[in-house]
């Protein structure tokens, strides 16, 4: 108990010492009773704290793809005390003054990041946002997005839960209330790469085919080569090199063994092989072609700084939507993942992983 009452401590005194030095020093200042007495100033300071909670929120996302762990910690720390500040600043104003129309400036906010916790009762607020619920110029109603947060906190990607097994009838239930949605999509999209069963794959794959076929990303899954079809098929795909600017196929280096590597700059596991890459990519250079296909979502300038800084002269494929529907066909769920491709282009095998050279020599 010592111990972690220590922890506590340095952690909140790390806190002080480094918000003391950008936007979130206000953080460590009480919340008076003359601003909560106050409309104004109460709608200022949540305005105040809903954006620095937004320039964090996106600062999470930067370091996910750089994968600094540290940064990370910290943002996640003070995304926390953000969120819980907002929470508390939106109940004053709810409870101070229930007829402000201020309230539902912050109101579906107030609902996300209350499920996300689990901290307060929203019953009240979901039923003034319900209340005030925007219509289009059909009479129909646009997606709720209380709805969408319900399902999204309600644990509907962990397969082993009873709570998932209910969620699945939820994610069925609002597709077909709202079919067409952006929303309604994703959580197709969502369930079927991360929670779904056979079954309930099959389910999903004809929902998509027979009202999200138009769209890029179903057309990948609708596209996806059957598992047991995929060592012995052929491999192909053109991309433009994001480190040399040369257009390349799978095909231009047929009369060499081929290795596909997908990854990440974020992917610990990813960065650690480098080093062994780099090391076989010179050793077998003349005999095996390397190329990266990266499932990074952030700039190509930050990629391509970081390859520079990594001796990783082989192509890169780097496109976001392109690189993410390549691994979607190929049923690449997690990386690194490499595949080794025979001379004619024919996919040995998608493990390569565990003992690349040994395949590598093996097929020579």
């Amino acid at each position: 108990m010592k111990k972690i009452f220590k922890t506590s401590i340095l952690l909140t005194v790390m806190l002080s010492f480094m918000a003391c030095s950008d936007d979130t020093s206000f953080l460590f200042s009480p919340v008076s009773e003359d601003l909560v007495k106050s409309e104004k100033k109460l709608v200022t300071e949540l305005a105040r704290t809903e954006k620095v909670l937004d320039s964090k929120e996106a600062e999470i996302l930067d370091n996910l793809e750089e994968g600094d762990e540290a940064d990370l910690n910290y943002l996640y720390s003070v995304s926390g005390l953000l969120s819980q500040r907002f929470l508390m600043l939106a109940n004053k104003l709810s409870a101070n003054f229930p007829e402000s129309k201020n309230i539902d400036k912050f109101l579906l906010r107030k609902i996300e990041l209350g499920m996300k916790s689990w901290s307060i009762d929203l019953d009240s607020d979901i039923a003034r946002y319900r209340a005030n619920f925007p219509a289009d110029a059909e009479g129909h109603k646009t997606v709720d997005q209380a709805e969408v947060f319900t399902i999204i906190y309600s644990g509907y990607l962990d397969p082993e839960s009873e709570e998932s097994k209910e969620s699945f009838d939820k994610v069925f239930a609002f597709e077909e209330k709202y079919r067409g949605s952006e929303e309604a999509l994703d959580f197709l999209l969502t369930l079927y790469d991360y929670g779904a069963d056979d079954a309930t794959k099959d389910k999903i794959v004809e929902l998509l085919t027979a009202s999200y076929s138009d769209d890029k990303k179903v057309e990948a899954i609708l596209g996806r080569i059957p598992a047991d079809q995929i060592v012995g098929s052929v491999m192909d795909f053109s991309f433009t090199d994001v480190l040399t600017n040369t257009e390349y196929s799978v095909s231009d280096f047929k009369g060499k063994l081929v290795v596909i590597d997908f990854w990440a700059t974020w992917c610990g596991p990813c960065v650690a092989s480098i080093p062994e890459v780099r090391e076989l990519q010179a050793k077998y250079s003349d005999k095996v072609a390397f190329i990266g296909v990266s499932l990074d979502q952030g700039t190509a300038e930050k990629f391509i700084s970081f390859c520079e800084k990594n001796e990783m002269i082989w192509p890169q494929f780097f496109d976001k939507d392109a690189t993410s529907a390549l691994a979607t066909k190929y049923s690449v769920f997690g990386i690194p993942t490499l595949f080794l491709l025979d001379r004619e282009g024919k996919i040995i095998t998608t493990e390569a992983r565990e003992d690349l050279e040994g395949l590598i020599k093996a097929n020579l």
